[in-house]
């Protein structure tokens, strides 16, 4: 009987402990970490760029893949330029790079000069309409990605000053 008391109470306990966890709010989309969910409902961010991060990077390097043929190239776009993406009439403008992307109280900045959450902030042409204008995640390529039907752009690595 004791025991039978026993199961019981801790079923019980096991169902209400179910029950709480159900109850958490949803983990953020796309697998990104805690503070970078959905921008969508937010009003639009200042970017900040502390001056010694300006000055150590100056390029990314990015990957194209063409979904129909399977076959990837890797470019690198500098800073402030047009950089024709090879082979698909697409071009990347480079606006911005942070090491370790953090958001908060409408600004977007580097926590640090570690590359712990390396982020680039760039924007996507057609010809001249633009396709694309956000943030490329190297470590979580599956949020906000470039959306293309036959495409995908992927930020690789950051290239700094005296690199080629």
């Amino acid at each position: 009987m004791k025991a039978r008391i026993g199961f019981l109470v801790l079923a019980g306990l096991l169902l209400v402990g179910c029950r709480r966890r159900e109850e958490k709010p949803a983990a953020p989309a796309g697998g990104m970490p805690a503070g970078h969910g959905s921008m969508a409902s937010r009003k639009p961010s200042v970017v900040q760029v502390p001056d010694a991060i300006k000055e150590r990077w100056k390029a990314g390097r990015f990957s194209v893949l063409d979904t129909s043929t399977k076959k990837t190239a890797t470019f690198t776009a500098k800073l402030g330029q047009d950089t024709p993406v090879p082979g698909t009439g697409l071009s990347l403008k480079l606006e911005a790079l942070l090491p370790d992307f953090t958001m908060g109280d409408g600004v977007i900045t580097s926590k640090s000069d570690k590359l712990a959450n390396p982020a680039a902030k760039a924007s996507i042409s057609d010809g001249k309409a633009e396709c694309f204008n956000g943030w490329l995640f190297s470590m979580f390529p599956e949020a906000h990605p470039f959306e293309h039907p036959r495409y995908q752009i992927r930020l690789v690595e950051f290239v700094s000053e005296g690199a080629h």
